[in-house]
């Protein structure tokens, strides 16, 4: 697994549904800072044409399952996808990583 600041990220990048992020310094209580974080998944609802949304999918964490946010989708409906500038929008750079599998 390979952490990308998303700042770094091309402003047209495309991401799609099973895309993963990481939120840093999200304010858990924890002993070590480096486990201060959430993991979020985009994840596509059938019915809803318009957005992507971000869910937690953090291991081990009562907020796992919850939504963070809801990206609005850029391309067709066939094409449903998201660009670095609107998941910006949404959830802002500052500590936010794309999961580089």
């Amino acid at each position: 697994m390979n952490l990308v600041k998303l700042e770094d990220i091309d402003k047209d990048r495309k991401f799609w549904k099973g895309e993963r992020f990481r939120v840093q310094g999200v304010g858990m209580t924890v002993p070590d800072n480096g486990m201060d974080f959430y993991d979020y998944m985009l994840v596509d609802l059938p019915w809803e044409s318009s957005y992507l949304f971000l869910i937690n999918v953090t291991s081990g964490n009562n907020k796992a399952g919850s939504l963070m946010a809801a990206v609005e989708t850029t391309g067709a409906s066939d094409t449903k996808c998201i660009n670095r500038e609107g998941l910006t929008n949404a959830i802002g750079e500052v500590g936010v990583f794309y999961i580089e599998e």
